[in-house]
């Protein structure tokens, strides 16, 4: 959709400026004062149109874009714990006194 114009000059004290824009179909534009003073034309424009070309001193400055609506993230996939427990310590069912006795190996008390 988008087309070259033709490059123009223009004689500014003594000096050739060569100018080129391309044009793109459909598209609005609005200056940076514009951006500022009068906001919310700006915002209107928007919700009808996808894009908004920003021009400063008559050149494009920026482009103004609806967001992309944001991808919905996965669950992330826990690991299977009771597997994992069972594959670490088999059907083992510890007792008390072995209970007591890891604990007092891990924290170093008699």
């Amino acid at each position: 959709m988008a087309r070259e114009s033709a490059a123009f000059s223009k004689e500014k004290r003594g000096w050739t400026f060569h100018h080129k824009f391309v044009i793109l179909g459909r598209m609005k534009t609005v200056t940076v004062r514009d951006l500022r003073y009068d906001f919310p034309k700006i915002e209107a424009m928007l919700r009808l149109d996808e894009e908004i070309l920003i021009t400063k001193h008559n050149k494009p400055f920026a482009t103004l874009q609806k967001p992309k609506p944001a991808a919905k993230k996965a669950k992330p996939v826990l690991p299977d714990f009771a597997a994992r427990r069972k594959k670490i310590w088999g059907d083992r069912v510890f007792t008390a006194q072995e209970v007591e006795e890891m604990r007092a190996f891990e924290t170093g008390e008699p």
